[in-house]
C-alpha cells in the first residue's frame, strides 16, 4: 500500500490507534487470565512488587482506583497466597500490603507475558520506525497535557 492510499484523517488515526489498544488489552487480558491473574490484579503485583510494602490506600492512588476496588482485588490474590496482609504497627487499623514469594513469582511470570505481547506488537517496525513512533507518541502526549510547545 502506498501512502496516497492511506486514510490519514484525524477520525481514521485516533480509531487505529484505540482499536491497537484494544486489541493489545485483550490479549494481556487473555494471557493473564492463562498463568491465573484476573481483573486489576496486574497493576496491583507490579506495584507492590517495585514500590514495596504499602498499605491499601497508598496501593490505590500508585494503581490509580478506588480503595474499594483494591479491596475487592485483593481478597482473592490474598487467599491465593500471593500477596500477604499484616496489621501496621503504629496503627492497628490500617493492613500493611506486600508480595509473598510466590506472589513475586507470579510477578515475573507477568512481566513475561507483557514484554512477549510488546514485542509482538511492536514486531513489524524497524527498530528506526519504533524511534519515530516513540517522539510522536511523546509530542502528541505532551500536547494532551496541555504542555505543547
Amino acid at each position: 500500500m502506498s501512502t496516497n492510499d492511506l486514510d490519514a484523517s484525524p477520525r481514521h488515526i485516533v480509531g487505529m490507534i484505540m482499536w491497537l489498544c484494544h486489541r493489545h488489552r485483550q490479549r494481556v487480558s487473555e494471557r493473564m487470565e492463562q498463568i491465573g491473574i484476573g481483573g486489576g490484579a496486574g497493576p496491583i503485583l507490579m506495584t507492590l512488587g517495585c514500590c514495596g510494602e504499602m498499605n491499601q490506600k497508598e496501593l490505590a492512588e500508585k494503581v490509580h482506583v478506588s480503595p474499594a476496588t483494591v479491596s475487592q482485588t485483593l481478597k482473592p490474590l490474598v487467599k491465593a497466597g500471593l500477596i500477604e496482609r499484616k496489621s501496621d504497627e503504629k496503627d492497628a487499623r490500617v493492613f500493611r500490603l506486600r508480595l509473598t514469594q510466590e506472589g513475586e513469582n507470579k510477578r515475573k511470570e507477568a512481566i513475561e507475558v507483557f514484554s512477549r505481547l510488546d514485542l509482538d506488537l511492536l514486531g513489524p517496525l524497524s527498530e528506526e520506525e519504533q524511534i519515530v513512533l516513540t517522539s510522536l507518541l511523546h509530542k502528541m502526549e505532551a500536547h494532551m497535557k496541555g504542555d505543547a510547545q
